[in-house]
């Protein structure tokens, strides 16, 4: 159902375009990607920050980089020759974001518009999954980046849409202490779960689930679903009975 409602606002975007002059997909938008300089945002020497530096300098893949300031970025934002890897709350959720700079002013093809944004943390409070997880983060959004600027398919889709089908030969650690030990291993065949929720419950928060390998770093699962109570900070029985359908072997 997802992939024909994907098919249907593909087909009418360009009606729903017209008298804005050209239309441009987001693949389109994004076909120059690897010989532009992707500017990672970053401040201070906090262990977060210091983390994500090292795991940009050693996964970093699909494009130049440099590491520019938080001021150096307020005055560049607006430079559609630059894509920006940042962290950014969103909700009380820090995610990993990566855009292209531009001009809301400006055409449809020299406008600003998000790629995509992977959470890896609550805002405020460190679990200390997202250390062990970070990496991972990192090589999902290449992952995702690399399939956007092949098909308008993936690009207009979810992360859910984007995460990959069966689990054989796949050990799933729901465990966050197994998960966490699993992923920092780096070990074959295992798929860790983490789970990420702001510290305080709103009517506006929500909460994300997903299944990570821990050897090649492909996305197995992604949901996003209304923060309401303390237990959906935990996978449920009906997603392991899930994971299992999807000849995974469990590991709670």
């Amino acid at each position: 159902m997802k992939k024909i409602i994907l098919i249907a606002v593909l087909a009418i975007l360009p009606a729903l375009c017209w008298g804005q002059g050209k239309v441009y997909t987001k693949k389109a938008r994004m076909e120059d990607f690897s010989n532009r300089i992707t500017k990672v945002v970053v401040d201070g020497e906090s262990m977060l920050a210091l983390t994500f530096k090292e795991e940009i300098m050693s996964r970093w893949r699909i494009s130049p980089f440099e590491f520019c300031t938080s001021e150096e970025y307020a005055q560049i934002k607006g430079n559609n020759n630059y894509f920006f890897l940042s962290l950014v709350i969103k909700e009380d959720v820090a995610f990993m974001q990566l855009s292209r700079g531009g001009n809301e002013n400006a055409d449809m093809l020299h406008r600003p518009f998000e790629v995509v944004s992977l959470p890896f943390a609550a805002d405020g409070a460190s679990t200390g999954q997202e250390f062990s997880f970070l990496g991972a983060i990192v090589d999902v959004l290449q992952n995702f980046t690399e399939a956007s600027i092949e098909s308008d398919m993936v690009g207009y889709a979810s992360l859910s849409s984007f995460s990959s089908g069966q689990l054989k030969g796949k050990t799933v650690y729901m465990n966050p202490t197994e998960a966490d030990k699993a992923m920092n291993e780096g070990r074959a065949d295992a798929v860790c779960g983490i789970i990420i929720s702001p510290i305080n419950i709103t009517k506006k928060s929500y909460c994300y689930r997903m299944l990570i390998s821990a050897d090649t770093h492909e996305l197995y699962y992604f949901k996003q679903l209304h923060y309401r109570q303390i237990a959906d900070r935990y996978f449920t029985d009906n997603e392991a009975k899930e994971f299992e359908k999807r000849n995974g072997t469990v590991v709670r």
